[in-house]
């Protein structure tokens, strides 16, 4: 785990991957932030400008990094010992330092600032990859439940625009449209894409969210005609048996 300075992070990114988009990662404060870069997963601390060493503590089982016994570091003759007897030649210390440095204190772990490992390469913008299944059938796409819409998680902006294109132009075969699909898109979360399916009659929606969800959570062009084709009477009777549990989304 490696703490960086705010300005160093807003230059160069990511400690690992240089992306310039991460979320919090347990805990956030004023002065400082556990992240996850949202490209490569990589979690890291960003501290303010003026922080020396994070005030929230790991515990020490977890950390990976280098870590200084607190009794080590009381006055400066210490702290030049202690760095005297380290061997800086071994891979394991070397492997250490690359994770971070921090000190202990009551088996927890304070990570402390160091320099950006990638400082003089700038930051790019975060990449979604575009993730299809295999053969390209169809599209991911996870329901979150029926309320006023079916709303569903989708992989990426292009997956989003593929399912409401896909969507949109199947309905246009029936005289009423069962369905119309909507992108929810955005620049701010573009980890939290979505895709709002707006419905005539809910039971189709539920018909439609659980075949999806039969498929793998996969949208195909033949789910959504087997859901726009099946006959109200037998929805409701599918629908409506004692032991069918239709989960509502709030």
């Amino acid at each position: 785990m490696k703490a960086i300075k705010f300005l160093d992070f807003k230059k160069y990114g990511c400690v690992n991957c240089g992306c310039n988009y991460a979320y919090t990662d347990g805990y956030h404060f004023g002065t400082e932030a556990a992240v996850i870069c949202a490209e490569c997963g990589t979690k890291f601390i960003i501290l303010n400008s003026n922080t020396k060493i994070a005030s929230i503590g790991y515990h020490k089982k977890s950390f990976n990094g280098f870590i200084i016994p607190k009794k080590d570091i009381t006055t400066k003759e210490s702290i030049l010992q202690f760095i005297s007897e380290i061997n800086f030649s071994d891979p394991i210390i070397q492997k250490q330092l690359q994770e971070g440095l921090g000190i202990e204190k009551d088996d927890f772990v304070y990570v402390l600032v160091g320099p950006h490992p990638r400082e003089g390469i700038p930051a790019h913008d975060l990449v979604v990859p575009d993730i299809r299944p295999e053969g390209e059938k169809g599209d991911y796409c996870t329901p979150r439940g029926v309320g006023y819409d079916l709303a569903c998680f989708v992989k990426s902006k292009q997956a989003g625009e593929r399912i409401t294109e896909m969507i949109n132009k199947v309905v246009q075969d029936y005289e009423e449209k069962p369905f119309t699909c909507r992108l929810d898109y955005r620049e701010s979360e573009p980890l939290w894409i979505q895709v709002k399916i707006a419905y005539q009659n809910r039971l189709r929606a539920l018909y439609l969210e659980e075949l999806i969800k039969e498929n793998n959570n996969i949208i195909t062009e033949g789910i959504i005609r087997i859901a726009c084709n099946e006959k109200i009477e037998n929805l409701v009777e599918n629908f409506h048996k004692p032991s069918k549990k239709i989960k509502e989304k709030k």
